[in-house]
């Protein structure tokens, strides 16, 4: 009964190939050959769809942090506009800070969001750029 080397991992092969006796078994010893040749060469293939599938999953996930920053800075920027105009700041749910009763709480939680609004756009105008590099990879 002829072996069925299809169903043999690369290591089982090279494997048989070291222990099998060329001489006496010369056909065997070209297909084992010849399944290793195929098995090379799928894993070459294997990959660089890999990769591509690790681009397309990198650039879901920075299109999703995309759309986070853009939302945070759009709610910093709100807040940021209700202190202006309002005279009270939030920097939580429940803690909020009034110009005329508190005015250096008032100016640090203004500077906390504007700072950390920059922050925001900071990420967003770099994940841009990121993305655009990963796009060129793509090309070459």
């Amino acid at each position: 009964m002829e072996p069925d080397y299809h169903t043999y991992t690369l290591a089982e092969l090279y494997e048989v190939k070291q222990h099998m006796d060329q001489q006496l078994y010369p056909a065997r010893y070209q297909r084992v050959l010849h399944e290793i040749t195929l098995r090379k060469n799928q894993l070459t293939d294997q990959p660089v769809v890999m990769i591509e599938e690790k681009l397309r999953s990198r650039k879901d996930l920075y299109a999703f942090f995309k759309l986070l920053y853009l939302v945070l800075l759009g709610y910093i920027i709100w807040l940021l506009y209700q202190g202006l105009s309002t005279g009270i700041i939030y920097f939580r749910a429940d803690t909020q800070f009034n110009l005329q009763t508190h005015p250096k709480l008032y100016y640090f939680t203004m500077a906390f969001w504007a700072v950390a609004g920059f922050v925001f756009l900071r990420s967003l105008l770099n994940r841009d750029d990121h993305k655009q590099g990963l796009e060129t990879d793509d090309k070459t």
